[in-house]
């Protein structure tokens, strides 16, 4: 599937707002990265960072806000809209230590999952940064990212397009022989058990608990103002987190491969 990157990030983005990596291994993005986002695959590319001593000559006096890390690890769960799950926790019978043991459901479409264990965001401080940041000229075009979600496990799946369903576990330690009924089509990687899965699965567990993958962090994009203040007059003064708006994505709509859809686009040269 060629676009599977772009569906995947595409279903993502449209319930919880956040873009997914594709790649969670990669070491990038980081908070106060900025760059563009690849039309064909979805992925981030950055151009630099508002940490970089390149970026000094802008703004100098960055070492006073550095990133924030929030207090609390969470586990989250994101997925597509027609998503069913189904937890089977209660009814193993066995003394291993799991996670949790669920069965999702994609009826009829492509969907998506992203789970993620203990998951740490850091972020930009607000306030004065972000203000400061949107009178930056370099950053005029580009996409800031505004906070990172790491975790030391994490779980995707792009299901197959039609319907689908796939039987998912995470145990910290169990034998590979007969774990909770999975079936000799079953499959055990990092930690993550599968079983039944027709679509794209992609998953990970980091020796430690070492926080090594990124697969969801924040876009901002400078909002633009439409000029509705009289010539000549001050341009108002905008609250922090006015100054910024969501990224949207820079395709059309989407079928089920991932493709723009063609219909939209011949209605709206209609128009």
């Amino acid at each position: 599937m060629k676009y599977a990157s772009r569906k995947y990030i595409d279903l993502i983005q449209k319930i919880d707002g956040k873009w997914a990596n594709w790649n969670p291994t990669i070491p990038h993005p980081e908070v106060g990265d900025y760059g563009i986002i690849d039309k064909e695959t979805g992925a981030f590319e950055k151009d630099g960072s508002i940490y970089d001593a390149s970026f000094a000559k802008f703004f100098p006096n960055l070492n006073l806000y550095p990133p924030r890390q929030a207090t609390e690890d969470q586990d989250i769960i994101i997925n597509s809209r027609d998503a069913r799950r189904y937890d089977l926790t209660s009814n193993c019978r066995h003394s291993w230590s799991l996670y949790q043991r669920e069965k999702w459901s994609f009826p009829n479409e492509r969907g998506a999952l992203l789970v993620m264990v203990k998951s740490r965001s850091s972020f930009l401080p607000p306030n004065i940064l972000l203000k400061q940041l949107a009178k930056t000229s370099v950053l005029t075009g580009k996409y800031l990212v505004t906070e990172v979600i790491k975790t030391p496990s994490y779980f995707m799946y792009l299901s197959d397009k039609g319907g689908d369903e796939i039987s998912l576990a995470l145990s910290a330690n169990i034998p590979v022989v007969q774990v909770l009924g999975l079936s000799a089509g079953g499959e055990l990687s990092g930690g993550w058990l599968s079983e039944n899965a027709k679509g794209v699965l992609k998953r990970g567990t980091s020796p430690g608990g070492a926080y090594g993958y990124t697969p969801l962090f924040t876009l901002k994009k400078i909002r633009r103002w439409l000029p509705v203040f009289r010539q000549g007059a001050p341009s108002p003064d905008r609250e922090d987190d006015e100054q910024w708006e969501d990224v949207d994505a820079p395709w059309e709509n989407l079928d089920e491969d991932g493709c723009e859809d063609s219909i939209d686009t011949e209605v709206a040269d209609d128009w």
